[in-house]
């Protein structure tokens, strides 16, 4: 692999209608048609770099606050966020960090694993054979009644249900941020709405007496005790809401459609390997985001100062010289060495260092759980007949429902 090229991209390129289009298919078309660690993309008066070596990616991260700075990959959802974790920087993101910490210790991660197994059991018991499943449905309300426990405790129906409104609010209002189809004045009130609600919400579960020991509002609460701190807490939420949702929805439903589409027979798989090898193919965050504050060398190499720099991690985690190939195979980590390959950066699906996602333990044990749960009552999907590409939106998600048919379930 060379180290740079540069491309310069005019209006009559073949680039341009995939920029337009879907920006996650221009950057895999664009590292896939030349095959360099650093690819200098200047359009007009844009310029930005794509990222597609790990070494290069270790080098940049593990340089974060010092040499580079983290830019807004989550810009556009910014006002959303408001002040979480996902958006803070500097001290302010290491005091919220330090504060979220305990909330995902392993010992309080474990202590929601048979309810994981239980809410999962509750919704599959009812399955039939030869039943057509929304895949996507099912896996995105069975993240959401998860992180509606882990987040507010024991919630209500009602309760819950406005968990899930609030949640596809704030996903359509991002949607709607993206296609520009809404004025900027008319997504502020929309984001003003979802916020009240979503403070309210939290407001009725900390001042009631319903149990709400060991979630994260009851963790927080104790933590923030001003009175303008339940904001930051309602933010906290917001930001875990979305991103940890898609990310365990999306990888649930990508790892069953690629069983089904490989006819692989869960009962078979490794419940660790597959998680790994779904994390693999399907990064939910596939880029990371950083800029050089001063002008930065690397070996013969120069980051100018403050041009985008976008780590490709969908691409490092298919380098074939690694991995061999990039199909779908979970035997595969039978041979590998998850700690080695997370050590050189040729597995970061969770990021790294100061930045790396605070729920990652959270997230593996929720997706192993509920596969483990789906493993004990050996269902078997049938092969689609659609291919289901990956499209970027909050995360790295199906760019269509996701079907699967029944084959066969025990009782």
């Amino acid at each position: 692999m060379n180290m740079i090229k540069e491309i310069k991209i005019k209006s009559d390129s073949k680039y341009i209608n995939l920029i337009k289009k879907d920006i996650f298919m221009f950057f895999q078309q664009v590292s896939n048609d030349f095959d360099n660690k650093i690819i200098l993309i200047k359009m007009g008066f844009s310029q930005f770099y794509i990222v597609n070596d790990a070494k290069l990616a270790q080098f940049i991260i593990s340089k974060t606050g010092r040499d580079f700075e983290k830019l807004g990959e989550l810009r556009a959802i910014g006002d959303i966020l408001g002040e979480g974790v996902l958006t803070a920087k500097g001290k302010n993101h290491l005091n919220q960090r330090r504060n979220l910490l305990p909330m995902f210790n392993k010992a309080n991660i474990n202590s929601f694993v048979e309810f994981i197994r239980n809410i999962t059991l509750q919704k599959i018991n009812s399955w039939k054979q030869n039943e057509v499943i929304n895949i996507m449905d099912f896996s995105t309300q069975l993240s959401l009644d998860i992180l509606g426990k882990v987040l507010f405790g024991d919630l209500s129906k009602d309760q819950q249900e406005s968990v899930t409104r609030i949640t596809k609010n704030l996903l359509e209002i991002y949607h709607s941020q993206r296609l520009k189809n809404l004025s900027h004045k008319e997504i502020q009130k929309k984001i003003n709405i979802a916020k009240e609600e979503l403070y309210n919400l939290t407001n009725e579960i900390i001042s009631s007496t319903s149990t709400f020991e060991g979630s994260l509002v009851s963790h927080l609460s104790k933590v923030y005790k001003d009175e303008d701190d339940i904001y930051l807490i309602r933010d906290e939420i917001i930001t875990l809401l979305l991103a940890g949702h898609e990310t365990s929805s999306n990888t649930i439903t990508w790892a069953l459609y690629q069983l089904a589409k490989n006819n692989i027979n869960l009962e078979s798989v490794n419940i660790d390997n597959l998680a790994f090898e779904t994390l693999r193919l399907y990064p939910a965050v596939w880029r990371l985001t950083r800029a050089a504050i001063e002008d930065i060398n690397y070996e013969k190499f120069k980051f100018k100062k403050g041009l985008p720099i976008y780590i490709n991690i969908y691409k490092i985690q298919r380098n074939i010289e690694v991995y061999g190939d990039t199909n779908f195979n979970p035997t595969r980590w039978s041979q590998l060495t998850l700690s080695q390959l997370s050590k050189n950066f040729h597995f970061i699906p969770f990021g790294s260092h100061s930045r790396r996602c605070i729920g990652e333990h959270m997230a593996l044990t929720e997706i192993k759980t509920i596969l483990e749960t789906l493993k004990e009552k050996n269902i078997k999907f049938k092969k689609p007949d659609k291919e289901i590409n990956p499209i970027d939106k909050i995360t790295l998600s199906p760019s269509q429902e996701v079907y699967l048919e029944i084959l066969s379930k025990s009782v």
